[in-house]
């Protein structure tokens, strides 16, 4: 079920020890219900989780874009942006230039220790999604990439495009 892309499994009774040990090891929660519970309650119950969750997440995107929108027409410069990026997503937040130095950042705490390292870093083009160097060609997938780094850290990686060229890199 893990490797089908399973994000939970939800039952009800007795569930053998083995198959537990199973979802432990593959990192699958397993969820166990009392007997007679009733499953279309719970599967609506989580519908409508996702379904708030996800008009959640859709609303806190407008409320950013609009503070982003905001600080643009104001005129506050490229650091106020990046900081309000990182205070909403809680991440830190790197804009680089097409040489993918760094042109404004903002560390999160947890970061601070690695920051310059993770700085130097990203400005190998190795690092890069594959395909990233072409400059004209990623501006036109206008696309988000989930990318692992190594530490244990990941990033997501957008271009910023102008005049259907990547300017910079967004992460």
């Amino acid at each position: 079920l893990a490797q089908a892309g399973t994000a939970a499994v939800i039952t009800t009774g007795h569930v053998p020890e083995d198959a537990l040990t199973a979802a432990r090891a593959a990192g699958l929660p397993v969820i166990i219900l009392p007997l007679g519970t009733a499953m279309r309650a719970v599967h609506q119950a989580v519908l409508t989780l996702i379904t708030n969750r996800q008009a959640q997440t859709a609303q806190k995107a407008a409320q950013v874009r609009g503070q982003l929108e905001q600080l643009v027409a104001e005129g506050t410069g490229l650091e106020s942006i990046v900081w309000a990026m990182a205070d909403q997503t809680r991440k830190g937040v790197i804009v680089q230039d097409k040489r993918l130095l760094p042109i404004a950042t903002w560390s999160h705490p947890t970061l601070s220790s690695v920051w310059n390292d993770i700085l130097q870093s990203l400005t190998d083009p190795d690092r890069l999604p594959r395909g990233w160097t072409d400059r004209k060609r990623v501006a036109n997938w206008r696309s988000i990439e989930h990318q692992v780094l190594p530490g244990g850290l990941s990033r997501l990686i957008t271009p910023i495009v102008v005049k259907d060229v990547a300017r910079g890199y967004l992460s």
